[in-house]
């Protein structure tokens, strides 16, 4: 029975599917009926008159499920939409990982989806994004399991029409629309003409990957299309961001939302980080809203662009200052942090340092109120439990905590981390005979550098300890070539040629050679592949086998193969490596008499069955905890 009835609910909607002229006629208001005893006079209820017009119906967004996605969310939310009972599912992409040229991952990663779509007891209506649809072998793939990639239906008089963000421009090229059988101009004049022949809905649904109108630079495609939807009232919803935010543009809502098992740091709506779907009631007034997740239900304001900018702005205003530190030992130290009040009132700040259990600091808290515009620096002191080289210390942790109030005098409150870590920059030492790379560390009597505690784990709830997973290093040169050695130790090896690198143990290994300030400062990932700074670094990941192709990363690196030799032995408990660089390289970029150069180790371990986790030495510098010019080697 229940099969039945989804099927006359797909069926009515498909009536509406545009090319369709079929209308649907409103039928007559619903009253509620009391039984005995009857009121006269009072009664105890507000209205007869039920919220129930029959031209009103629900639908449901999801959003992103990938890029770095986490197992389970997607699918249990198909289950949960169930539980809502919409009349049907539409998407904004981001459903597939892609970012692949192989036939076969593809089609197992959409078999995946469909099958979890496949529970649905509504329609689902898909949307390419950038992980979907990323080079002309996914396009074409697309086209063969979907057919178009962008399209329209109605329903109850309501237009929806799903747009291909991808033809406006990659993510990872914003220059060019993503090769293959779709054409952008094709889209704007199927806009056009679809637009011209619905000229009136009681509203129009716009659907679409990346959210276009969010940039400093508005792709000029985008702004003819809110030209053509100026007059009628729309809503649009993207996605891509994984950070929920609605902005309003033509006075109407342009609403980017979170994720559904996407990759996210899930800090809650503050930051409009929060896995949900939407539940969106199309009643005669327009669309309302809910963002459903786990911790509650929002409201479409929940994030709006002056509480992002008020956010951005106080996570960016905790800054840490590079402190120099020397000689052999660390026995005593500071910590430096600065902070700039961005906002027009007053904020709270809240400093509790953790040192570890390495080190003491001192004070053991602050509390400072810090006036409109005004700035403030911190300072820790920090001694050394016992006296330690620098190259084996342990990092500790210092919170900020941030009150202050937004821009409808709402509270807000942030919770900053960053690292506390005494560091001077380590020499490199001359050899006098060359490093034969093999694998085999018998020339290297010392691997001075410890990870005692790396200073940045993503997924650490994972991290069992050094036994888990750690490394010693070395760093050293000689007339020709500057060599790294590495012992990592790691319980259980997971290899594999049919896995990516990011997928399996192994050992990236980043180097910066530009001269400074570019060397020391940090800029997040996504800025760093766009301004070409990523592609400036000699980049390699070792592996124990060679791993398949990482299209990603291909094209973060422009594809360019990387200036790095290694040659990596399994060990017992382990494995060890070594690399080797050509002092050429760094003198291209430096010149001869180059100085310093910027290193950072990230360790993958890859359990089976557990979520990948990445130890960083030093704090990634794409990341939130980025230190200036941290990992610094001295010639």
């Amino acid at each position: 029975m229940t099969q039945w009835i989804h099927k006359i609910r797909y069926l009515t909607l498909a009536a509406g599917l545009i090319g369709c002229t079929a209308a649907v006629q409103p039928d007559p208001g619903t009253r509620l009926k009391p039984l005995e005893p009857t009121p006269t006079e009072a009664a105890p209820w507000t209205s007869l008159s039920a919220n129930d017009d029959p031209d009103d119906f629900h639908f449901v967004v999801v959003s992103d499920r990938t890029g770095e996605h986490r197992s389970g969310v997607f699918r249990d939310a198909m289950a949960q939409i169930n539980l809502l009972e919409p009349a049907f599912v539409v998407s904004v992409g981001d459903l597939i990982e892609g970012y692949t040229e192989d036939p076969n991952t593809l089609r197992e990663e959409w078999s995946e989806i469909e099958g979890y779509v496949g529970t649905l007891g509504q329609p689902f209506f898909y949307a390419a994004g950038n992980h979907d649809m990323s080079n002309a072998v996914m396009a074409e793939e697309w086209q063969t399991r979907f057919g178009p990639s962008y399209y329209a239906f109605s329903y109850k008089d309501v237009l929806f029409i799903t747009l291909n963000s991808e033809l406006f421009g990659m993510v990872h090229d914003r220059s060019q629309p993503v090769p293959g059988p779709f054409d952008p101009a094709e889209q704007m004049a199927w806009l056009e003409k679809t637009l011209q022949e619905n000229p009136s809905p009681r509203w129009t649904i716009v659907l679409i990957h990346q959210p276009l109108w969010d940039s400093p630079r508005i792709h000029p495609d985008w702004l003819r299309a809110e030209k053509m939807l100026a007059g009628r009232p729309h809503t649009v919803f993207a996605g891509h961001m994984h950070r929920y935010i609605e902005h309003r543009r033509q006075d109407q809502s342009y609403i980017t939302l979170a994720t559904t098992g996407g990759g996210s740091d899930l800090r809650g709506p503050t930051y409009g980080e929060f896995d949900q779907v939407a539940l969106v009631t199309m009643t005669g007034d327009g669309p309302v809203i809910a963002n459903l997740d786990l911790a509650g239900i929002y409201a479409a304001d929940v994030v709006t662009p002056q509480d992002r900018e008020l956010v951005q702005s106080l996570e960016k205003s905790i800054q840490p200052v590079a402190v120099a530190h020397n000689g052999e030992n660390f026995a005593q130290g500071e910590a430096v942090f600065s902070f700039q009040n961005p906002t027009t009132k007053n904020v709270l700040v809240e400093v509790t340092p953790e040192a570890g259990r390495m080190m003491q600091a001192t004070p053991i808290s602050l509390h400072q109120e810090i006036g409109a515009g005004e700035s403030q620096t911190f300072r820790i002191q920090l001694s050394a439990q016992d006296e330690a080289p620098y190259e084996t210390l342990e990092s500790g942790e210092i919170h900020f905590r941030i009150k202050t109030t937004g821009p409808d005098g709402a509270p807000v409150l942030l919770d900053i981390e960053h690292i506390l870590l005494p560091e001077k920059k380590l020499p490199i030492p001359m050899r006098k005979d060359p490093v034969e790379v093999d694998g085999d560390l018998g020339e290297w009597p010392i691997l001075p550098i410890e990870s005692a505690g790396f200073t940045e784990i993503d997924h650490a709830e994972h991290h069992q300890g050094p036994a888990d997973a750690s490394l010693r290093f070395a760093v050293e040169q000689d007339e020709s070539n500057l060599y790294i050695a590495v012992a990592v130790t790691d319980d259980v090896i997971v290899a594999s040629s049919e896995k990516i690198a990011r997928e399996q143990d192994g050992l990236s290994l980043q180097l910066d050679a530009r001269p400074n300030p570019a060397r020391g400062a940090n800029q997040g990932l996504w800025a760093s592949v766009r301004s070409g700074e990523f592609r400036q670094m000699a980049l390699v990941t070792a592996t124990l086998v060679a791993p398949a192709e990482d299209h990603v990363m291909k094209r973060f690196t422009g594809g360019a193969a990387s200036p790095w030799t290694y040659a990596i032995r399994r060990q017992t408990g382990g494995y060890t490596i070594e690399f080797s660089l050509p002092l050429s390289y760094i003198e291209s970029q430096q010149g001869t008499d180059w100085s310093e150069v910027r290193i950072n180790l990230g360790l993958q371990d890859t359990d089976h069955g557990e979520k990948p986790i990445s130890l960083w030495w030093r704090p990634s510098r794409f990341g939130a905890k980025a230190v200036p010019d941290s990992g610094t080697f001295l010639r």
